[in-house]
């Protein structure tokens, strides 16, 4: 599993750098909706390796070697998660800052991270098996229409004059939205064991 990790992190360090600083400069800036997007969009992080994968025939050599298909599915599903905990992460150290320094707003961000998070999840949990059961390409196309539709139920969910204007209600209190977390950490492990099962079976 390490290995394919290293793999995967050379391939987006190499080839994704202005990916990485985007994702990053959405993060540390002081608004909900961006930080918010910055944490969504590296759940496409994924996608992005399979392709380049894919361009190699990687998986036909990957076969050869003394992986499981559990660990190659695994693998994937790790490169999202790290990204997503990357960028929570830094989105949360500029929000206490912004809190340090007297920024009321800045608080607002926190239940906002996990809002993002959530649909961070959910959209790996529903991308990855879509990917791995019509290819990178078909796949690629209908994941960013789920990509975009989720993000902006992000931006809406963090937005309150957007809420307010749509008649939504405001952002959900803390155990409703710890309840919605778990529960798209449930579809991950779900997701997890439908796209090993369709690795397995998938014609290289």
């Amino acid at each position: 599993m390490r290995g394919l990790l290293a793999k995967d992190g050379y391939i987006i360090f190499k080839q994704l750098k202005f990916f990485l600083v985007l994702i990053v400069a959405f993060a540390v800036i002081p608004n909900s909706s961006l930080s918010g997007f910055s944490i969504v969009y590296t759940a496409m992080l994924p996608m992005t390796v399979m392709a380049y994968d894919e361009q190699s025939k990687w998986d036909k050599l990957a076969r050869m070697m003394p992986y499981s298909n559990r660990d190659l599915v695994l693998s994937k599903y790790a490169v999202g998660y790290i990204g997503m905990m990357g960028a929570t992460l830094i989105t949360f150290i500029s929000a206490l800052v912004c809190m340090a320094f007297g920024d009321g707003t800045a608080s607002e961000r926190l239940p906002a991270i996990l809002i993002s998070m959530s649909g961070g999840l959910l959209l790996e949990a529903i991308g990855m098996p879509m990917m791995l059961r019509f290819g990178v390409e078909k796949g690629r196309i209908l994941f960013f229409i789920i990509a975009i539709a989720v993000t902006i139920a992000s931006i809406v969910s963090n937005s309150d004059s957007i809420g307010r204007d749509l008649h939504m209600p405001a952002i959900p209190g803390l155990p409703l939205l710890l309840l919605v977390t778990a529960a798209t950490v449930v579809l991950n492990l779900i997701s997890i064991a439908i796209s090993t099962r369709l690795y397995r079976t998938k014609e290289i």
